[in-house]
């Protein structure tokens, strides 16, 4: 897959955080520098630090996923008051999307 993606002119760095921690992202991480210091002035961040936790949260989904908007319901919402009220607000949200992760409903895959 990775020489199909260099065929077609994408960037591609294998990312096996998941089962080697650190060094599994190594490569990946050695990518997003390289695209960096090309100085291509379309980067940006999907969300500024001082943006809440529901802000992030909803900037990732409807930027990256294509949702629609996000709902807070129940223990979630009481979640994200708590870790906002203990300071972690202004802490990076990282966000993974399986193909359940969208909708509660199994049918919408």
């Amino acid at each position: 897959m990775e020489a199909r993606c260099r065929e077609l002119g994408v960037n591609v760095a294998l990312s096996e955080v998941w089962g080697k921690g650190g060094q599994g992202g190594e490569a990946l991480a050695r990518e997003v520098l390289r695209l960096l210091d090309e100085g291509k002035k379309d980067f940006r961040f999907i969300y500024a630090d001082d943006d809440s936790l529901r802000a992030k949260i909803e900037k990732i989904a409807v930027k990256i996923y294509g949702a629609d908007g996000v709902d807070f319901t129940g223990p979630a919402a009481k979640e994200l008051d708590r870790l906002e009220s203990l300071g972690f607000g202004a802490y990076p949200v990282c966000m993974a999307k399986t193909q359940y992760s969208l909708s509660d409903d199994p049918a919408l895959l």
